[in-house]
């Protein structure tokens, strides 16, 4: 059984936006309150990671999402909710696991071509 290693290296929570006094405009107050990838409301003190700011996280999107995800738009959700932020990292855990084993099989394979076994 394989055990996902999604926290490695990740903290969820410790990108939470918090409302300032200033947040008077209510376009930035709505884009801070909706998760950016499932737009589910975010809860200030439960959230997950500033596409923004979080350049791990980014690179985590990028590699699982095949279309593009604009990180620099600035009208539009900065944060996505924790349960959003784990199915990313889990995924892309598990994609990082199936590429690796992939590897593995393409090698086994061409081990077991290459002493005149196999195919």
């Amino acid at each position: 059984m394989h055990t996902v290693e999604r926290t490695v290296g990740w903290t969820i929570g410790m990108d939470c936006f918090r409302k300032e006094e200033q947040q008077t405009d209510q376009e930035v107050k709505m884009k801070d309150e909706e998760c950016r990838l499932c737009l589910a409301a975010l809860d200030p003190d439960d959230c997950g990671y500033s596409i923004a700011k979080n350049a791990r996280f980014r690179k985590a999107l990028e590699q699982v999402f095949t279309f593009k995800i604009s990180f620099e738009a600035a009208d539009l959700p900065e944060y996505t909710c924790k349960q959003c932020s784990w199915n990313v990292l889990d995924f892309q855990s598990f994609s990082e696991l199936v590429k690796a084993n992939q590897e593995k099989l393409q090698e086994r394979s061409q081990r077991v071509d290459g002493h005149g076994k196999g195919i």
